[in-house]
């Protein structure tokens, strides 16, 4: 392992911390990937200031070469495992960390690989199943989710018992 390796290794460990996200930013100009870098550091920035502040959608809309490199670099993201598909915009603070999912059996199956590999901290779960919501409660990779969205089968007793999880410590989204 080289030590850019170790420092992306880091920020999976340390979701939080922008400073390692910082550092690996420059590790990536060290390594000659400016643009990328300035993604990196690009998203941080944004990642402080609400989504409605000016400046926030200013750069989110029309700044061309942010939109540009992250369209680009969404082509270059690995395939993901049956059942879970990258977002329409993947990448969270700079790094990929949305994806989309058929449903909680998915989830789960897939949480280790994923979370081993990625700072995923937006879900979109496209069928809410109350049959899966017991074992997606359970999943200790919840803790990792900041934003999660259910697109189909949001009903009463599906909500419950995926809201009775002990996991949720750090989400502040839910749509």
């Amino acid at each position: 392992m080289n030590d850019r390796d170790a420092l992306y290794r880091a920020v999976l460990d340390n979701p939080d911390d922008d400073t390692l996200r910082l550092i690996y930013a420059d590790a990536l100009e060290e390594g000659g990937d400016p643009r990328r870098a300035a993604f990196v550091r690009a998203h941080v920035a944004l990642g402080r200031v609400p989504e409605y502040d000016p400046d926030a959608v200013r750069a989110r809309y029309h700044n061309q070469r942010l939109r540009a490199d992250g369209g680009r670099w969404i082509t270059e993201l690995p395939p993901l495992p049956d059942g879970v598909a990258w977002a329409r915009d993947p990448f969270r603070r700079g790094l990929p960390g949305a994806v989309e999912v058929r449903d909680g059996a998915a989830f789960v199956a897939h949480a280790d690989a994923l979370f081993a590999r990625y700072q995923v901290s937006a879900v979109d779960l496209v069928k809410a199943r109350v049959a899966d919501m017991a074992e997606l409660a359970a999943c200790p990779w919840l803790g990792r989710v900041r934003s999660l969205s259910l697109t189909q089968g949001a009903g009463g007793p599906t909500v419950r018992r995926l809201l009775d999880s002990p996991h949720f410590e750090r989400l502040s989204e839910l749509h």
